[in-house]
């Protein structure tokens, strides 16, 4: 499917849901596993658009027999929006129930209109940090880390995932740098301070930036950041 009308479908697939309410209520109403980093937890989505020009740039090229994985998932926008721009795999992990109900909604409108397509979507209800991600198959993996409000600590976390992902994954992050991640790794590196220890130079890290660029998000605009992962053996090496 080409990008216009894969955008134009999910436009009409997504027309039902209204992200950021659905967020706001299960933030006010959630229970405590769900949302004791409210921080961490603030909603932001994808602009279809814009997303899909990034998909189709030249620094991340999604192709057809590309896995696709979102890491903060909402309501699997991204990862619906990967299928039917050619990924072979789409998953999204979402923690907040409500968020993953909606997300399951609109897979099952896509599966009305396109089942070839929907087929290639999994939608997983779960805590990012508690799932195999790092060892999705496929032999041109990209990974969607919506990370603008991450706690340092979530941030740590998914660092440490990252490390584990063969070399030639794609790592998309907003707003944050894997630099940064890498630091609050580091320190004792983590010493459960709100700010890791105070540091004297930037930290190597396994992987290269092939490009850092705005696009529309949401309600507004955020730097997206595309890394080449140089695989395990590099981080081993200490990059």
């Amino acid at each position: 499917m080409d990008t216009a009308s894969a955008v134009a479908l999910l436009e009409t697939v997504f027309s039902p849901v209204d992200g950021y309410a659905i967020s706001r209520g299960a933030r006010e109403g959630g229970d405590a596993e769900e949302h004791s980093q409210k921080e961490a937890l603030t909603y932001g989505e994808i602009d279809l658009p814009s997303f899909a020009e990034l998909l189709s740039s030249e620094s991340v090229a999604l192709e057809a027999g590309a896995s696709f994985v979102d890491v903060g998932g909402g309501t699997a926008k991204a990862a619906l929006l990967a299928a039917c721009m050619g990924a072979t795999t789409a998953l999204s992990i979402e923690l907040v129930s409500a968020l993953h109900a909606a997300g399951e909604g609109a897979l099952a409108r896509l599966a009305r209109a396109e089942p070839a397509l929907a087929a290639r979507c999994e939608l997983r209800r779960n805590d990012m940090t508690l799932e195999g991600w790092e060892t999705t198959p496929g032999e041109h993996l990209i990974v969607f880390a919506p990370c603008s409000c991450f706690s340092d600590e979530l941030m740590a976390s998914l660092y440490a995932k990252c490390l584990l992902l063969p070399a030639g994954t794609l790592v998309i992050t907003t707003t944050r740098k894997l630099e940064e991640a890498a630091s609050h790794s580091a320190a004792a590196a983590y010493d459960g301070s709100k700010r890791p220890r105070k540091r004297r130079k930037k930290p190597r890290i396994p992987f290269r930036l092939r490009s850092s660029e705005r696009y529309k998000y949401g309600r507004g605009a955020l730097t997206f950041f595309v890394y080449e992962a140089k695989g395990p053996a590099a981080s081993s090496a200490g990059a």
